[in-house]
C-alpha cells in the first residue's frame, strides 16, 4: 500500500503533484501496488475522475483535511492513521511529491525485508540541487543515534538524514508498535516514529538495501508539517523513546538540552556513565570551590582561589559539552 495525503485543495496543484506520485508508482517493476490518494472533501469528486483516467488501481480517500477558512485542520498522521485500518495490506509506504523512484525501488526493499527477516527497510537516496546536479545524500547503515536524531531546519531537507519518507517500507504488522494516539502530533515524519519506536524502544531490524533507488529535488513545493511545526514534531518523536535510548545517547541529548540525566538503569548503565564524565575536572573544580568558601574572596588568597575555581569550572563545561 502506497499512501499520499494531498495538501491543497487547488485541483490544478493536486494534479501536479499526483502526476509526480502516480508516474513513481507506474515505473515500478512491482505490479501489486495499491495507491491510497487521501484528498479534502472539496475536491474528492474531481480527483475520483481524475485517479480513473490515470491510475485506476488508486483509491481515493475523501477526509475533512481543511476547515472552512481553507485551514488544514487535520495532520497527515491523522489521516494516515485512519488509512492503514481501511484496507489489508502486507507492506505499507508514505510518499511525497517531491520523491523519484527507480524502478526497482518498492521491489528492492521488499527483498530487503525478505531476505534479512527484517520488519522495514530503507534504500540509499540521491539529492538533485537547484541546478540539476546529483549527490549522494545518504548510503550508510541506520544506527540507533543517526535515527533518532534529525536536523531542526525546516526549510532544507538536504539537512536531514530521511528527509522523505518513501525511502521506507514496512511491514503491515508493524502497525501495532505505532498506536494511533500518536498520529495526532505526527505532521510528516511518521515515518521517523516508526523507524525510532522498531529500533530502539522494540530492537527491531531494519534492513538497509544497499542501493540507491531513490531520489528528491531541492526545488519540492509540496510540503509537510502545516498543522504541526517541525521543531514541535522532532521532540515528539525524540520524546516517544527518551527512556529507552542507549544511556550514551541520552547523555548526547541532555548536554544538548541542559537537561540532567536523574535516573540509571542498571550497573552496566552507571559504569557508562561515570566513564563519560570528567571526573578529574569535576573533582579539581569543586576543590577550589570548597576553599574558596573559607576564606574571604576579596582577599588576594580569595582571589587566587576564585581564579583557580573559574579556570577549572570552564574547563568541566568544555568536557561536558556545555
Amino acid at each position: 500500500m502506497v499512501s499520499y495525503v494531498c495538501n491543497t485543495q487547488s485541483m490544478e496543484q493536486a494534479k501536479t503533484w499526483l502526476d509526480c506520485i502516480f508516474k513513481n508508482i507506474h515505473n515500478q517493476y512491482y505490479r501489486t501496488i495499491l495507491p491510497i490518494v487521501t484528498v479534502d472533501q472539496a475536491i474528492a469528486d474531481s480527483i475520483n475522475d481524475y485517479c480513473s483516467k490515470n491510475c485506476a488501481s488508486a483509491k481515493v480517500v475523501s477526509m475533512r483535511l481543511f476547515d472552512i477558512c481553507g485551514a488544514r485542520e487535520m495532520t497527515d498522521g491523522q489521516a494516515i492513521a485512519k488509512i492503514r485500518a481501511m484496507f489489508a495490506h502486507d507492506y505499507f509506504i508514505n510518499t511525497n511529491a517531491a520523491e523519484v523512484w527507480f524502478y526497482d525501488h518498492i521491489t528492492t526493499l521488499v527483498h530487503a525485508i525478505e531476505n534479512e527477516n527484517a520488519e522495514g527497510a530503507y534504500s540509499g537516496q540521491l539529492f538533485y540541487d537547484c541546478n540539476d546536479y546529483s549527490q549522494v545524500h545518504s548510503y550508510e547503515t541506520a544506527t540507533v543515534e543517526s535515527i533518532s536524531t534529525f536536523s531542526e531546519d525546516g526549510l532544507l531537507p538536504h539537512l536531514e538524514k530521511f528527509p522523505f519518507p518513501g525511502c521506507f517500507l514496512f511491514k503491515s504488522n508493524c502497525h501495532k508498535y505505532v498506536p494511533d494516539y500518536l498520529f495526532d502530533c505526527l505532521d510528516g515524519r511518521e515515518h521517523i516514529a516508526y523507524a525510532n519506536l522498531l529500533m530502539i524502544k522494540h530492537g527491531m531490524k531494519l534492513a538497509f538495501t544497499k542501493r540507491m533507488t531513490f531520489s528528491f529535488h531541492d526545488n519540492y513545493s509540496d510540503a509537510r508539517n502545516v498543522v504541526v511545526n517541525k521543531e514541535q514534531e522532532r521532540r515528539f518523536i525524540t520524546d516517544l523513546t527518551k527512556y529507552d535510548t542507549p544511556i550514551s545517547l541520552s547523555i548526547q541529548r541532555s548536554a544538548t538540552s541542559g537537561v540532567a540525566v536523574t535516573s540509571i538503569a542498571s550497573r552496566k548503565d552507571l559504569a557508562e556513565l561515570i566513564s563519560l564524565l570528567p571526573i578529574k575536572s569535576y573533582i579539581k573544580m569543586r576543590y577550589y570551590r570548597s576553599r574558596l568558601r573559607k576564606v574571604d574572596a576579596s582577599s588576594p588568597k580569595g582571589k587566587r582561589l576564585s581564579l583557580k575555581y573559574n579556570q577549572a569550572k570552564a574547563e568541566y563545561n568544555r568536557l561536558v559539552g556545555d
